[in-house]
């Protein structure tokens, strides 16, 4: 038995000696009744305890699964761990989520009704259950043995991870950075199986998508080793190491940026060459799968937090379109142009006034266009995020294959800013006309801040403040689009040709990506459609296509999430009638975090009497 502590074990002997004491009387006393309303008090109480420690254990499952994620958000502790892609991680991962989905389920059948819980907690409640369920799909559909893309994965992250990401404040630091290093190849290793299982089925990802990732490669296997982004990480030790700790860890580091690192590289482009690419599908379309069609329902459904169609949502970006191109028709006969909104938009493009000189200039038109938003938020915001933002160019590894910009969240709690990061590469083919709109979706009032908001809202479970609905998180994006024209944000035609460009080009979306997985549309389609109806250059269009051919459902979030905040608003307005407040609108939707559609529809219902 454990020992109790000499000031205690007074205590508990005279606290015994004084209830031996005591009448009979008073130890039969019955304990007094408690009230309705203190029995549904204590029962609140212990529902809101519970449901708070489940949810944590599925963020500290996602946080063991991915470590990355973790020294992302600012938990350090699996700061020297790389996850596991193998088939087995991928069960372990499924195998926690299963028993924690039981303990959730069995928590919400044991409720005596959701109104013990707040309108908070009933909305994590809910999406609890979603994303366990979904994470369970995703299993049994064993998306983990086909899906890699030119976008993520080792060949096209961890360099940016190591680089920017991963803290090199300490030695203790860049000890686990070391350790990092040396748990890659079990990294990658993990990744071959699983896409070694995949093969076993005839499951794989598109060749043209392995293509991409072995230009990656042989881009990081040609590189001297000793000027690799990994290697160079030694030249940026901190000051305050002792001399004999720098010369330890930069050594460690410049060893196994080649033996851990360039080796693993060297070995995985040689499956993907020489096993993977020659059985790789010819076809673009996840429909082509055994089971492709489940894939899509269910990427779809995850994506967009609806029910929808496939068909369905072709039509709402058919209609999107054509409303749009319309408005853009009106810009086009304003400015005087004989032909139709394709031959405008093609004579802007050729026009060279409309093109950056140089990298520089590309970077400053973004600058420009946020200084022009920064001055604008306090009209349509009551509340503003605390963390500030910076813009930075895209390293050069990742850029070719890169999208035209995107936002990496910064942490509050590592003091790390939010990031638009923009794609420099080619800037002479990237229309300056599309720069406002651009940074107003990355940054302010878009991603930035959305997401830092979240992250700052007091009382919401990390994994409401961290994740990403993608149909809130994008949808929000090309909202604030709008809400920046709304703003009087675009200064001139061109700036609004670029806005209703990038309308077009996410009404497109919904054509192109239901067309490749859906409807067997083919590549040259798909880019012939997209450079037809979109304001994008020309690398930026065979980029895009390749980006939803390799990530089937994704591009689906950004205008169905856009319609509904819209749909919700005009709703909200036509209720309030005069005294409606677009600062009070914005705060119920952001600040319960990034929720599933449904979610958001039902607490602007509640907000405004609908």
């Amino acid at each position: 038995m454990p020992r109790i502590p000499m000031h205690t074990a007074g205590l508990a002997l005279a606290g015994a000696l004084a209830f031996a004491c005591a009448s009979d009387d008073e130890q039969q006393r019955p304990e007094p009744q408690k009230t309705p309303a203190q029995q549904a008090e204590e029962e609140s109480a212990a529902a809101s305890a519970r449901l708070a420690q489940l949810a944590q254990s599925h963020w500290d499952i996602i946080l063991r699964s991915w470590p990355e994620t973790a020294t992302l958000v600012g938990d350090h502790r699996y700061d020297d761990k790389l996850a596991d892609l193998s088939p087995t991680g991928a069960k372990v991962y499924a195998d926690q989520v299963k028993v924690l989905q039981d303990q959730v389920e069995g928590f919400a059948q044991g409720l005596s009704s959701e109104t013990v819980l707040d309108e908070q907690e009933r909305i994590t409640l809910a999406m609890l259950r979603t994303e366990l369920r979904e994470a369970l799909r995703s299993y049994e559909l064993e998306r983990y043995t086909f899906s890699i893309d030119q976008m993520g994965g080792p060949q096209a992250d961890f360099a940016y991870f190591i680089t920017q990401q991963h803290p090199k404040a300490t030695p203790a630091d860049i000890e686990n950075l070391i350790a990092r290093y040396r748990a890659f190849p079990a990294h990658v290793d993990g990744l071959i199986k699983s896409l070694k299982q995949g093969l076993a089925k005839g499951r794989t990802a598109p060749k043209l998508v392995v293509e991409r990732i072995l230009q990656q490669l042989d881009g990081l296997i040609g590189i001297n080793p000793a000027a690799s982004p990994f290697a160079l990480v030694a030249k940026t030790l901190p000051d305050t190491l002792s001399p004999e700790d720098r010369t330890r860890l930069s050594n460690d580091i410049v060893v196994e940026a080649d033996k851990s690192i360039r080796q693993t590289f060297v070995r995985y482009r040689a499956f993907l060459h020489d096993e993977y690419a020659p059985k790789a599908r010819d076809t673009i379309g996840v429909s082509a799968l055994d089971h492709g069609a489940d894939v899509y329902a269910h990427l779809a459904q995850h994506h967009t937090t609806t029910a929808m169609t496939a068909e369905e949502i072709h039509q709402i970006g058919l209609d999107e379109l054509a409303r749009i191109e319309a408005e853009m028709k009106k810009l086009a006969d304003q400015r005087g142009h004989q032909g139709d909104v394709a031959s405008f938009l093609a004579a802007l493009r050729a026009d060279k006034a409309n093109y950056a000189t140089s990298r520089d200039a590309l970077l400053e038109s973004f600058k420009v266009a946020l200084a022009r938003a920064d001055q604008a938020l306090p009209s349509a915001f009551g509340t503003l995020p605390k963390l500030p933002y910076e813009v930075k160019p895209l390293d050069p590894q990742r850029e070719k294959d890169a999208p035209a910009a995107y936002y990496q969240p910064g942490s509050q709690k590592d003091g790390r800013p939010g990031v638009f990061v923009a794609n420099l590469y080619r800037f002479e083919d990237r229309p300056l006309f599309n720069s406002s709109v651009l940074s107003f979706h990355e940054a302010v009032p878009g991603h930035h801040l959305q997401i830092a908001i979240a992250q700052e809202v007091d009382g919401l479970p990390t994994f409401r403040k961290e994740g990403g609905v993608t149909a809130f998180v994008e949808g929000w994006g090309l909202y604030a689009e709008r809400l920046s024209d709304e703003l009087g944000l675009y200064p001139d035609l061109e700036s609004r040709v670029g806005y209703l460009g990038f309308a077009a080009w996410r009404a497109s979306r919904l054509v192109i990506d239901t067309g490749i997985h859906a409807k067997g549309w083919t590549r040259q389609h798909a880019i012939d459609f997209l450079g037809a109806h979109s304001t994008l250059g020309p690398i930026d269009v065979v980029n895009e296509v390749d980006r939803y051919i390799a990530w089937p459902g994704q591009a689906l979030a950004y205008m169905v999430g856009c319609l509904k905040i819209l749909d919700l608003r005009e709703k909200a307005k036509a209720k309030a009638g005069a005294g409606f407040d677009i600062k009070a609108f914005h705060d119920v939707v952001l600040l319960a975090g990034p929720v599933p559609l449904t979610v958001l529809e039902a607490r602007v219902q509640a907000a405004y009497g609908l």
